[in-house]
């Protein structure tokens, strides 16, 4: 071919650009890293599961801590409301109740709220009866108390079960409100003390309730007993419009006493 002669593409005359053959290959990866990859991923995991087992635990604690916190409670506020509603008047009211540790050694109480009126010929009739009281569970695999509360006589509808109250007690008097209690007290105060039984006409001036659902420590002398901390106390009175007497001192007293130091 002559130099600077040019060659027309036609179709009788094709030119064919030569065939470039490929001879790169694909790279895949090879087997340490895909080992590798697996030990870094499987390293990842056991990471993220050991922190969601951690806060997972954590959860639970504060959720088991709340539920012995707030049962406790509950409860007192069940029984204080029960005061409350049958007591406000005083008339016709009495209140009995005791105290003791049974032969498993747990310390059970009862507390019976009965209020009564006289009919046109002067006896004395029933109008509502609570009771609440503790009794050793047979039928638990963990030793404990279950806590009862009864509500009869021809009074209104009871507040705290109107709902299924009435097929319940058909067979049974008493409904059962918890389970798991480890101690549940009730006793009388009079002034600074306080009376495990009470079975006077007349009404004492507050109600202490004490409940828990700890399980019992043994102390040194051997005894198993449950720490104060994980007692929930609450003193109810039962005439909140009663006098309540004030000791007033002056100052002249005050400066006796600091001259007597």
């Amino acid at each position: 071919m002559a130099e600077g002669k040019r060659t027309l593409l036609t179709k009788n005359n094709p030119m064919k650009k030569p065939k470039v053959l490929n001879n790169r290959i694909k790279k895949g990866f090879s087997l340490a890293e895909i080992l590798a990859a697996l030990v870094i991923g499987s390293m990842v995991i056991v990471s993220v599961l050991g922190i969601y087992n951690r806060a997972r635990s954590s959860v639970s604690a504060i959720r088991n801590r709340l539920d012995e916190t707030r049962m406790p409670r509950e409860v007192l506020q069940r029984i204080t409301e029960d005061l409350d509603t049958i007591t406000g008047q005083n008339q016709g009211v009495t209140i009995k109740l005791e105290s003791k540790t049974n032969e498993d050694g747990y310390k059970t109480g009862r507390l019976e709220i009965v209020k009564g009126y006289y009919n046109n010929e002067g006896e004395k009739q029933l109008l509502e009866r609570i009771i609440w009281q503790s009794s050793y569970d047979i039928e638990s695999d963990q030793p404990g108390l279950v806590l009862y509360r009864s509500h009869t006589g021809p009074a209104a509808k009871d507040p705290v079960f109107e709902k299924w109250r009435a097929d319940w007690e058909e067979d049974f008097n008493f409904i059962p409100m918890c389970e798991g209690v480890t101690c549940f007290t009730v006793q009388a105060v009079q002034g600074k003390q306080l009376i495990d039984e009470w079975k006077k006409d007349t009404l004492p001036n507050g109600v202490k309730i004490t409940v828990s659902f700890a399980a019992p420590q043994q102390t040194m002398s051997g005894e198993w007993e449950i720490p104060e901390s994980e007692r929930a106390s609450q003193i109810i009175a039962i005439d909140k419009t009663r006098k309540i007497k004030f000791d007033i001192f002056k100052e002249e007293d005050n400066e006796e006493e600091n001259s007597q130091r």
